[in-house]
């Protein structure tokens, strides 16, 4: 890939979290050791949970998915305790990223592709509005593909298709932009060019430089 938007293919499809906006998965899990009578090494595995991946397709709402917290860190804390400890990971979108994606607009169509889910979006919003006074990522692309919401997550190959029939793309038209490689392993499966950003290393600025 040469590292210049015109000659970039037609569509850009990005991850939200470690390319567009900064996370620190340790702030959640320090956080929730706060909260609760885990250890940090115990807490580290909670993303390979199956009610974990359950929230991020849909299959487990946001009050199951607090209740599954509770147990798991034995304790009997509010929603919106639960809500500020598993959202900690949340650091922001940085300007200069809302300004790239904005350029990129111009001569490209903007998608994104996030695994999430709903108490994570609504924090999402909450620091669109107060640091950038947008209301909604779908402001800064033409189509917003969240886990939780089409019942998918990456790296299934399935996600990606979904999203390219849905948005009527074609995947040799399509740049997918991801921090993880097994992410990006999976939507290579389905023919789309792939760009992986390493959060301290490559940002996704660093690319379009």
């Amino acid at each position: 890939m040469k590292n210049s938007s015109d000659r970039l293919a037609p569509n850009l499809l990005f991850d939200l979290g470690g390319v567009i906006m900064d996370i620190d998965l340790d702030r959640t899990v320090q956080a929730l050791v706060a909260l609760g009578r885990q250890s940090a090494d115990d807490l580290r595995q909670f993303w390979d949970l199956a009610w974990f991946k359950e929230h991020e397709t849909g299959h487990c709402n946001d009050g199951r998915f607090r209740d599954h917290l509770r147990e798991l860190l034995q304790i009997d804390a509010s929603d919106a305790d639960l809500d500020r400890a598993w959202n900690a990971l949340l650091i922001g979108v940085p300007a200069e990223r809302i300004a790239l994606l904005r350029l990129l607009r111009q001569r490209h169509g903007l998608y994104l592709l996030s695994n999430t889910n709903g108490i994570h979006v609504a924090a999402i919003r909450r620091h669109l509005r107060e640091k950038h006074n947008i209301s909604d990522l779908s402001e800064l692309f033409d189509g917003v593909y969240y886990s939780h919401e089409i019942g998918k997550r990456k790296p299934d190959p399935a996600v990606y298709t979904h999203v390219l029939a849905d948005a009527g793309l074609a995947a040799h038209e399509t740049v997918f932009f991801d921090d993880s490689a097994a992410n990006l392993a999976g939507a290579a499966q389905v023919g789309l060019q792939t760009v992986h950003i390493r959060p301290g290393q490559f940002a996704v600025t660093d690319y379009f430089k």
